[in-house]
C-alpha cells in the first residue's frame, strides 16, 4: 500500500507542470499556451523597435538617420526588419522609434523639447515613443522593447566600478598602494544603490505603464520585451590584477575582482528577472500579446574577462561589447570646457536634459579634469587604437559634437558590437519560433567584425549558448524554470497608468520566477 501512495504521488508531481502549462483562461482570454502559441511565426507587415540605447545600437553599423538617439543599422530592429525568417509582405514597413538615454517614463510620457549633444545638439522628440506609435496611425503587428536599464542607472556603476571618468588622478592615481584608497569602497557603494533603485516601490510601476502606453497605441501587436546580457565572465580569475581605470597605462588600481564581476552580473540578472516577473503577469486584453525574450545566455563565450584574453582587450571581435576605445591618427590634447565650477550634479541633470551614457561620461571626464587641472592626450591611451569605426578618426575639430565625437565614443561603452546586436537578433527570433534555445555555434570560428561596407550583409554565424540552456529543441518560451510553471492567474494589464500600483502589489505576492538571477 505504501509502495502504492509513492507511485501514485510520483505520478501526480510529474502531472502538475503540465496541468499548469495548459492552465484554464484566466478571465481576460489568455493562457499561458495561447501566449506560445501566438509567438510562432505569425506575419509581420509593420515593426517597431522601442526603447533605450540597447535598442537604438550605438556605433553598430552605419548612422540610421540624423537624429540625437543614436539610432545605427545594424541594431537588432533593423536586421530583424531585414530577415528572411520573418514571414509576412516584403519590405517590412519598419519604424525606429528607439532613443538612447531613454527611461521608461521616455515609453508613456511626452518629455517636450529639450537639448541633447547626442547627435550635434540637435532635438530629440517632442513626443513619447508610444505617442509616436500612435500619431503613424498604423497597425502594428510586432513591436520590440529595451527599457529599464537607465531607470536602474547602470551608467553609475560603470563609472564607479570600471572606467572612474569624474576623478581620473582619483582612487590612488595610476599607482596601487596598501595606504591609499583605490575607491573600492565607492563601487562597493554604488552597487547597493543600483540594487535600491530596482528595489524602489516605484521601479516596476515605470515598467507597467511603458507597456500599457504601447498597447493604448497598438492594441493588436506582439510586444518582445528583451532583457539585458550581462558583461563579465566572472567565473575565472583572469581579471583578478586588471583594470580599465582611464588615464592610466598598465593600471592595476580598482581591480575586476571576480566578487565585483558576479555582483554586477547578478545585478544584471536581477533586473532580467523582475522585468519577466512583470511581462508574465501582463495579460492584453485589446488582442495582442507580450513576451520576454532573455538575450543573456547568447552572449556567453563573448563576455568582458574571457578565459585566455588580456583584458583590456581592443578592438577584438570576439568580445560582443565596445570598451572605450577610439582612434586618433596622433597626438589629440582635451581639456576641460567647464568655465563655471561643475559637480557630478550637474552630470546627473543630464537624464533630465534627454542625454545619454555619451554626455554623462563626457560631462563627468570634463569635471575630473577640471578638478585635477589636467589635460590628457587621448593619442598616448592605450584605448587608442586604429580600427575601421564608422565613426571615424577622433579629431580636434570633432571632440565636442557630431557623430563622431567623444561622447559618441565614450555612448557606445558596454554596448553590444554589431555581432552582439545579431545576437540580440538571434533571441527574438528564438522567441518568435516558439523557441528559447540558442542556436548551437558552428566550428568554424566567425569572422571578423564587417567593415562598413559589408554590415548589411545577412550570414553572420549562429551563437553559441550556455550550458544551461543546451536543452533539447522545442522548449516552449516563457517557460524556464519549475516556479513559472506555478504561477498563479497573473494580473491583467492595467486598464490606466494610475493602475501600474495593483500590478506591483500583486506581483509582490507572486512566488519569485526567477529566484537564479537573484544572487546577491
Amino acid at each position: 500500500m505504501a509502495c502504492f501512495f509513492w507511485v501514485l504521488l510520483l505520478a501526480l508531481l510529474s502531472v502538475i507542470p503540465l496541468l499548469n502549462g495548459f492552465a484554464q483562461a484566466t478571465p481576460h482570454g489568455l493562457s499561458f499556451k495561447s501566449r506560445r502559441d501566438d509567438s510562432v511565426d505569425f506575419d509581420v507587415s509593420v515593426l517597431a523597435s522601442l526603447g533605450d540605447s540597447f535598442a537604438s545600437g550605438p556605433s553598430a553599423g552605419d548612422e540610421y538617420d540624423d537624429s540625437p538617439c543614436r539610432r545605427f543599422t545594424e541594431a537588432a530592429g533593423p536586421q530583424l526588419a531585414r530577415s528572411g525568417e520573418i514571414k509576412g509582405p516584403k519590405p517590412i514597413d519598419f519604424n525606429f522609434i528607439a532613443c538612447s538615454g531613454a527611461r521608461s517614463k521616455h515609453i508613456y510620457e511626452d518629455p517636450g523639447a529639450r537639448s541633447s549633444s547626442g547627435g550635434g545638439g540637435k532635438e530629440k522628440s517632442k513626443r513619447s515613443q508610444a505617442n509616436q506609435l500612435a500619431d503613424s496611425k498604423k497597425g502594428f503587428d510586432m513591436i520590440t522593447l529595451s527599457i529599464g536599464g537607465n531607470d536602474a542607472n547602470f551608467v553609475d556603476v560603470l563609472d564607479r566600478c570600471v572606467y572612474r571618468f569624474k576623478d581620473v588622478k582619483g582612487c590612488a592615481g595610476c599607482t596601487p598602494s596598501v595606504t591609499h584608497n583605490d575607491c573600492s569602497d565607492d563601487c562597493s557603494a554604488a552597487l547597493e544603490e543600483l540594487d535600491g533603485r530596482l528595489d524602489n516601490e516605484n521601479f516596476i510601476p515605470g515598467l507597467t505603464r511603458s507597456i500599457q502606453a504601447i498597447f493604448n497605441a497598438a492594441p493588436k501587436a506582439q510586444l518582445f520585451m528583451t532583457g539585458y546580457p550581462a558583461f563579465w565572465n566572472a567565473e575565472t580569475d583572469a581579471c583578478d590584477k586588471v583594470s580599465f581605470k582611464f588615464g592610466c597605462i598598465n593600471n592595476s588600481v580598482l581591480p575586476l575582482i571576480r566578487e565585483r564581476r558576479r555582483r554586477m552580473n547578478d545585478l544584471t540578472r536581477k533586473l532580467n528577472g523582475i522585468i519577466k516577473r512583470v511581462v508574465t503577469a501582463t495579460n492584453p486584453t485589446g488582442g495582442g500579446s507580450i513576451h520576454f525574450v532573455d538575450v543573456d545566455p547568447y552572449f556567453d563565450g563573448h563576455r568582458f574577462c574571457e578565459e585566455g584574453v588580456d583584458e583590456p582587450s581592443y578592438r577584438n571581435s570576439d568580445i560582443w561589447f565596445y570598451p572605450f576605445e577610439y582612434s586618433t591618427g596622433g597626438t589629440l590634447n582635451i581639456s576641460a570646457s567647464l568655465t563655471h565650477e561643475a559637480n557630478s550634479d550637474q552630470c546627473s541633470s543630464i537624464w533630465d536634459d534627454d542625454g545619454d551614457a555619451g554626455d554623462y561620461f563626457n560631462c563627468l571626464l570634463e569635471i575630473g579634469m577640471a578638478a585635477d587641472g589636467i589635460t590628457i592626450d587621448l593619442g598616448s591611451m592605450p584605448n587608442n587604437v586604429a580600427g575601421d569605426d564608422d565613426l571615424g578618426d577622433l579629431t580636434v575639430e570633432r571632440v565636442s559634437s557630431g557623430s563622431g565625437s567623444l561622447p559618441a565614443f565614450l555612448a557606445r561603452i558596454f554596448h553590444p558590437t554589431v555581432k552582439g546586436m545579431t545576437a540580440y537578433k538571434q533571441a527574438l527570433l528564438g522567441v518568435y519560433h516558439g523557441s528559447v534555445t540558442p542556436p548551437l555555434e558552428p566550428a568554424v570560428t566567425p569572422p571578423r567584425e564587417p567593415s562598413s561596407a559589408t554590415k548589411t550583409a545577412a550570414g553572420t554565424p549562429p551563437l553559441e549558448p550556455s550550458s544551461a540552456t543546451k536543452t533539447a529543441a522545442g522548449t516552449p518560451p516563457l517557460e524556464s524554470s519549475s516556479a513559472t510553471k506555478t504561477v498563479p492567474d497573473m494580473p491583467p494589464l492595467p486598464t490606466s497608468p494610475l493602475e501600474a500600483s495593483s500590478v506591483t502589489s500583486k506581483l509582490a505576492n507572486m512566488p519569485s520566477l526567477e529566484t537564479s538571477y537573484v544572487q546577491m
